[in-house]
């Protein structure tokens, strides 16, 4: 007999407990934010926002150089 015991819980609880685990994300770097993107399937996914690029995660206060 294993030491685990079995709860049921609510799709919310689900939820608060998956966000509380990922955020905050201001632990990772900008490189491991890209990767969780791309892992996340942004760029692949046809039906995801910025299909068909690659990302690069900059700090918010750098400013776009045109």
């Amino acid at each position: 007999m294993g030491w685990k015991s079995t709860i049921e819980i609510n799709r919310d609880e689900a939820k608060r407990l998956i966000t509380k685990k990922l955020l905050p994300l201001d632990h990772l770097s900008n490189k491991e934010l890209e990767n969780m993107i791309e892992r996340m399937g942004y760029g692949e996914g046809i039906e995801l926002e910025y299909y068909g690029y690659n990302f690069i995660v900059v700090d918010n206060d750098t400013t776009k150089k045109e």
